[in-house]
């Protein structure tokens, strides 16, 4: 069954996990918050279509599609940049931002920035299920500004995005304007230049936006995750063109840098993806105590509308890690206070709650499920399943500014973090 709304992400969906044919029951859209009454209007109205299907329907298409290579084929092309960017983006090898003619030259040098084979194949990319090679993937980094030499970084992104633990499929169809956010830790900052003081998360740094401009190219043209059909992002937002690629400030932390507090070494380049989103901001101009800073930024949290606000209840035992981006100023007070990072995420967890009577009426339902017992409006739901799935990251300049991460629900380990070096 499927919402009239929904049909063309079903169809896409289906055949992008090898299913050409489909029994749909096409049913009137909304189902969400609308009377019971109503709701068995369209179960009577549906009811014969359902029948229907399940005793008579025959698949009509019996063959998959052709598939298509994974390996390219290159093409002469004769016209003006304005002409390469028309044509790609009327071919929709593009996403309307302004490409760079992926020639073979360019390809050939950014292929350089890796010892991968061209032809070796990265990932079946949902929901369309398009090959991804290296060499595809060197393309898509071409056409987005990448410099050789953040190829390692791009790949190790792709190889934490196409984990089954990442639910990608899910994030890029929903009606969420889910994004990754990739923070990078280890050496390789540096050298490479990425963005992890001022306006990290934001323009004018070319590692930071170009990666993130080629994970979104590969996302939407090879995996197909394009709205109006498959991406069914209600509205979306700017984070589905760029990802957000940002560097944890190793310089300004004053606690263990992020890889090294999950096991890894100082020296270890490591790339940790996540999606979720949109970040909300918070800031905090006014208070004299860092318990009150952290009250702020427990009531950032505490927000109904975000992402799976019920279904991350430590009741159910499952739910993707929260990221809070913290300033370097903050950071520094914070310690100076005698704040450690597990002191932040019990606080956070511990305050940053709403009530069940701010939620959808099914979350109640969910909770006692869980719980057991019986459950009142005011039942406090915090925004992770547990301190542990709250992780803190370093980033930033001074400024009483931070950013909170809500996730995209999908599995208990949704951060995924890489190591770098083995993508070199």
């Amino acid at each position: 069954m499927v919402t009239n709304s929904f049909v063309g992400d079903a169809k896409a969906s289906a055949l992008g996990v090898g299913v050409p044919d489909m029994a749909f029951v096409v049913v009137p859209h909304p189902m969400g918050g609308i009377s019971l009454d109503a709701i068995r209007a369209k179960v009577d109205a549906a009811s014969p279509d359902i029948l229907k299907a399940a005793t008579q329907w025959k698949p009509t298409v019996t063959k998959l599609p052709p598939a298509k290579s994974p390996y390219v084929k290159s093409f002469k092309f004769t016209g003006t940049y304005a002409d390469v960017n028309k044509m790609f983006f009327e071919k929709g090898w593009s996403m309307g931002l302004p490409i760079v003619p992926p020639t073979p030259e360019l390809v050939r040098a950014m292929l350089k920035g890796t010892s991968h084979h061209p032809d070796e194949i990265l990932w079946e990319v949902p929901p369309r299920g398009g090959a991804l090679t290296v060499e595809l993937a060197a393309i898509h980094a071409v056409m987005a500004g990448c410099k050789p030499e953040y190829m390692p970084v791009l790949l190790a992104a792709i190889d934490g995005l196409r984990s089954d633990k990442m639910s990608w499929r899910s994030a890029t169809t929903t009606t969420h304007p889910n994004s990754p956010l990739v923070i990078v830790n280890g050496p390789i900052v540096k050298e490479l230049g990425i963005a992890y003081s001022t306006g990290a998360a934001g323009g004018c740094y070319l590692p930071n936006v170009s990666i993130g401009n080629a994970i979104c190219l590969i996302a939407r043209v090879v995996g197909g995750a394009k709205p109006p059909d498959a991406d069914k992002s209600t509205l979306g937002y700017p984070g589905n063109m760029i990802a957000t690629v940002i560097g944890e400030n190793e310089d300004a932390n004053p606690w263990e840098p992020y890889h090294v507090e999950k096991g890894y070494k100082k020296n270890d380049n490591i790339v940790t993806v996540t999606v979720g989103g949109p970040p909300v901001n918070w800031q905090d101009h006014s208070s004299t105590t860092m318990e009150q800073v952290m009250r702020v930024a427990a009531g950032t949290v505490n927000y109904p509308g975000q992402n799976g606000s019920c279904y991350r209840t430590p009741f159910q035992g499952w739910g993707g890690d929260v990221f809070l981006i913290l300033n370097t100023e903050f950071a520094s007070l914070l310690k100076k206070d005698s704040w450690t990072k597990d002191s932040i995420r019990k606080f956070m967890f511990e305050n940053g709650r709403h009530s069940i009577g701010e939620l959808q009426a099914e979350c109640v339902e969910i909770v006692e499920k869980r719980l057991g017992s019986k459950v009142t409006a005011e039942t406090l739901v915090p925004a992770s399943s547990s301190p542990e799935q709250i992780q803190i990251v370093v980033s930033g300049g001074m400024g009483k500014q931070s950013q909170y991460w809500p996730t995209c629900p999908g599995g208990p380990d949704h951060a995924i973090m890489i190591n770098i070096d083995a993508w070199k």
